[in-house]
């Protein structure tokens, strides 16, 4: 597999992928921001916005790995994307 290469476009310095944590803070309205920061200037990048049903629909999409549940998994990873495009367009 290919590295993928990350430079901060505010400090130029290229970011090394395995290093990246991603975090996340909560706001009063439930929405979570996932996000990692530059480690050189301390620059936050946007990932996603999610919410506990997006969580939970990926624990459970997670939990279909035997190959009798492939449909289950297929409705669930529908279910998830809506819901993040849902949460995404209301930012």
């Amino acid at each position: 597999m290919t590295d993928v290469i990350v430079n901060c476009n505010n400090c130029n310095k290229e970011i090394d992928t395995e290093s990246i944590v991603i975090q996340e803070e909560r706001f009063a309205d439930g929405l979570i921001n996932a996000f990692f920061v530059c480690p050189s200037c301390g620059k936050k990048f946007h990932l996603l916005y999610h919410d506990d049903k997006t969580k939970e629909l990926q624990e459970k999409i997670q939990a279909c790995d035997d190959i009798h549940q492939k449909a289950k998994k297929k409705a669930l990873v529908r279910k998830l994307k809506a819901r993040l495009d849902q949460i995404n367009n209301r930012v």
